[in-house]
C-alpha cells in the first residue's frame, strides 16, 4: 500500500521551478512573427554561417520530416527568404543543396492558404536539375 501522505512529502521537497525569463524575443514583442521566426531559421539552416551547428538543423529537419529520407547534405548552396514564385507568390524559405531543393511554408498561429501546387511548380522548373525537391 502505497503511503500517499508521505509522498506528497517528498514531492514538497522537490524546488519550485522558477517562471523562466522572458527571451529576447519576447521582451521585443516578436515571439509570434513568420517573418522574424524565417530569419532566425534561415541563418541557422545556412551552413556558411558562423553558428557552428554545421548542417545539423538541417538534418534535424529531414529527420522530423521522414526516416526514410536518405539525404546526405553536406552543406547548403544557397539559403533564400521571400523567392518569389513564377505567379509572384512568395515562398517563406529555399533552401538549395547540391542535389537537393527545399521549400519551407513557416505557419505560426495562421492556417495554411498559400498555394502549394503553384511553390512545387516553381520547384520543378527552377530547380529542374535537382533530383530532390521538397516541399515542407
Amino acid at each position: 500500500m502505497v503511503n500517499y501522505t508521505l509522498l506528497l512529502r517528498e514531492f514538497e521537497k522537490i524546488p519550485r521551478i522558477e517562471e523562466p525569463a522572458p527571451t529576447i524575443m519576447e521582451i521585443a514583442g516578436f515571439p509570434h512573427y513568420e517573418n522574424v521566426s524565417s530569419n532566425i531559421l534561415s541563418y541557422y539552416f545556412d551552413t556558411k554561417n558562423p553558428h557552428g551547428l554545421k548542417n545539423l538543423l538541417l538534418r534535424s529537419l529531414l529527420n522530423c520530416v521522414s526516416n526514410e529520407l536518405s539525404l546526405t547534405i553536406e552543406e547548403t548552396i544557397l539559403v533564400k527568404r521571400e523567392e518569389p514564385t513564377l505567379t509572384q507568390k512568395r515562398i517563406d524559405i529555399v533552401i538549395e543543396t547540391e542535389d537537393s531543393v527545399i521549400l519551407i511554408e513557416n505557419k505560426i498561429y495562421a492556417r495554411m492558404y498559400n498555394d502549394l501546387n503553384d511553390y512545387s511548380n516553381h520547384a520543378e522548373t527552377v530547380y529542374q536539375g535537382k533530383t530532390h525537391k521538397m516541399r515542407l
